[in-house]
């Protein structure tokens, strides 16, 4: 779950599975507003101590409904969607399985994320997905909503095939190919 919810967001690693070493919680059910489509982190969770807002892809959609259909009712909004403790096993036997070879990180989805999307979007629209717009207004994710609406849809442009429209898992064949190493 964490490694599908990282690469169709681009979230990092610990606002996806949150950290232990700075008493955060990661990605909580109450984070998504589903009638709007949009996630949002509260500052508290946040790197740069700011609110982060970002549009649900379709993919991502679907497949955290599927997730809720599995649980089979509603959870809290306090209880993370991830829990964090399996996290590491999952992706040491992810990247296993994957072929890939040599050090990959978590957060080296991110970088695709940022690569994958950046290839069909203007940079200004990568900034603002991965939450590294400074210029940005804080309250642009709940007062513009024609900006989640254009960002939801360079989302859907940008990301290959991940999560078909039931919310099931499907592995297109680029992700088994290592990303560049980070100088």
């Amino acid at each position: 779950t964490a490694i599908v919810i990282s690469l169709l967001s681009g979230l990092r690693l610990s606002n996806t599975v949150g950290s232990y070493q700075h008493g955060r919680k990661g990605l909580l059910w109450g984070d998504i507003d589903w009638e709007a489509k949009v996630l949002r982190i509260g500052e508290d969770r946040m790197k740069n101590h700011e609110l982060f807002s970002q549009p649900l892809s379709d993919q991502l959609r679907a497949y955290l409904k599927a997730k809720l259909r599995a649980l089979g009712s509603v959870p809290d909004p306090a209880t993370q969607i991830v829990t964090p403790h399996d996290h590491k096993v999952r992706w040491r036997l992810a990247v296993e399985k994957s072929g890939i070879v040599g050090k990959v990180r978590w957060h080296d989805m991110r970088h695709h994320f940022a690569a994958v999307v950046g290839g069909k979007c203007p940079e200004a629209t990568v900034r603002l997905l991965l939450g590294h717009s400074k210029t940005a207004s804080v309250t642009a994710g709940y007062t513009d909503h024609q900006l989640m609406d254009d960002l939801r849809d360079a989302l859907n442009k940008a990301l290959p095939p991940l999560v078909d429209g039931k919310g099931q898992v499907i592995l297109p064949k680029d992700l088994t190919t290592a990303p560049a190493a980070n100088k």
